[in-house]
């Protein structure tokens, strides 16, 4: 993976930077999803954005997991990933996935990084993150104030992700407003 650093500009003052990760013969187990950006606001002789190419959120969610519970060096180090706990609650609390496509990313990550073993619930990855990991939450911007509590963010984030990590859920549709799993893959929403 290579990441460009992109600086916005207007005018010829630069604005706030940000990464840009580009990932090339990686394989993908969902499909690239295409977002289209809402724009602040609409002038009528400037076009819309075009749709960006994304990373597919199945893909993310199972590389943040499993992120979250790799260990690293000859010692065997925890993760101190804070920021994917973060991000994977925002991702559940405004983002429904499909279960049989998220196992499928979750076990090729699992093969991918070899020495990985996934706990069936959801637990503190490592003793530094009591201390370190609300310090962390606190910076991303959209994260309840609640969420920032590492006890409460575990919680929240077994809610979702205990099913698939004990296999109790294989099939389905992860249903962020009702942050539930439901059996369904039927857009009209029957059981």
């Amino acid at each position: 993976m290579q990441q460009l650093r992109c600086t916005p500009m207007l005018g010829v003052s630069p604005l706030q930077h940000f990464p840009i990760d580009l990932t090339a013969g990686k394989q993908l187990i969902g499909q690239v999803d295409l977002i289209a950006p809402t724009p602040t606001i609409e002038i009528e002789d400037v076009e819309m954005p075009p749709k960006f190419a994304c990373y597919p959120l199945v893909d993310q969610i199972a590389d943040k997991l499993c992120a979250m519970y790799e260990f690293h060096g000859e010692a065997g180090d925890p993760s101190t990933r804070y920021r994917d706990l973060a991000d994977l609650l925002l991702i559940i609390r405004t983002s429904d996935f499909d279960a049989g496509l998220f196992g499928l990313a979750l076990d090729h990550q699992r093969r991918h990084r070899m020495s990985l073993e996934l706990p069936v619930a959801i637990g503190v990855p490592g003793p530094a993150w009591n201390a370190s990991y609300p310090a962390s939450a606190r910076l991303v911007k959209g994260l309840p104030e609640e969420l920032h509590q590492l006890a409460v963010a575990l919680e929240c984030l077994a809610v979702c992700m205990d099913p698939i990590l004990a296999g109790r859920v294989t099939v389905g549709k992860w249903d962020h407003t009702a942050q539930r799993w439901s059996r369904s893959t039927d857009p009209f929403g029957g059981l």
